[in-house]
């Protein structure tokens, strides 16, 4: 990556450790930046219109992955059954954020939109593995009437 600026230096120990993880990620992210607040952001252009983008913002007990459509969390609560320290707490939000950047990137992961009635009920972050399923429950839960729409990384994807 390159020269970040005394602005953008890591300020805290999990944007330290994921400044260092996300020069392995696959392609570069095209802007790094802090917000208004003190926020880290990182953005990746999506060559999707409805992707838009792919931000995540990185604060010191949570990192937040976003696109147009939905978003996912990784923080302490995320790992409430496990007994971890501060420190490898902290490592796992990065480590499991990084991974899900990754695997975004690459198409593995989709973001849906619910839909009743034509108007947008929901929407979700899952796996393209589990797609089908959550389709399946969503349509348990709120009757076989209900739509869905998902896109990953490249555009929107065919739902059966």
């Amino acid at each position: 990556m390159a020269n970040l600026g005394t602005s953008l230096r890591p300020s805290t120990l999990t944007e330290r450790m994921f400044l260092r993880g996300v020069g392995e990620v696959v392609p570069s992210p095209s802007d790094v930046a802090r917000n208004s607040y003190g926020i880290l952001n990182f953005k990746w252009d999506s060559p999707c219109l409805e992707v838009e983008a792919l931000w995540v913002s990185v604060t010191p007990r949570e990192i937040t992955l976003g696109c147009k459509i939905s978003h996912t969390h990784f923080s302490r609560t995320s790992y409430l059954r496990e007994s971890l320290t501060n420190l490898a707490l902290k490592r796992r939000i990065v480590r499991d954020s990084l991974l899900e950047v990754s695997k975004f990137l690459d198409g593995e992961i989709v973001a849906s939109i619910l839909y009743r009635d034509g108007k947008p009920l929901g929407s979700g972050w899952w796996k393209k593995s589990q797609l089908a399923s959550a389709i399946a429950h969503s349509r348990k839960v709120f009757g076989v009437t209900i739509t869905e729409r998902a896109w990953d990384w490249n555009g929107e994807i065919t739902l059966d």
